[in-house]
């Protein structure tokens, strides 16, 4: 019977060590992962900051007040470029520069 004790506790003893290098490897890979996902979180808020700084620079340049009445003033001027250029068609265009001339 202590033989059955001794293989019985070999058998165990065994299961024992191959449960702890089980949960050793399944410790390492949480440790890795874990690792991983700050250094992937890290880069992700490194890239927003950069990304925030980059487009706060790029709205500080482009001045979108001044930017938007410059879209304005460039869509008159096509306007006005256009109806120039039909008046100069129909030939009425230099009837206006002779009157605004005299």
């Amino acid at each position: 019977m202590s033989k059955d004790l001794e293989n019985a506790k070999k058998v165990m003893d065994e299961f024992n060590n191959m449960l702890d290098h089980s949960i050793e490897n399944l410790i390492k890979r949480h440790e890795d992962v874990s690792e991983k996902t700050k250094k992937v979180s890290g880069n992700v808020r490194k890239s927003t900051h950069e990304l925030m700084t980059g487009l706060q620079a790029i709205e500080k340049m482009a001045n979108f007040d001044k930017l938007e009445r410059y879209v304005l003033l460039l869509e008159r001027t096509a306007s006005a470029l256009t109806i120039l250029s039909e008046l100069d068609k129909a030939g009425k265009l230099e009837k206006i520069f002779s009157v605004v001339k005299n």
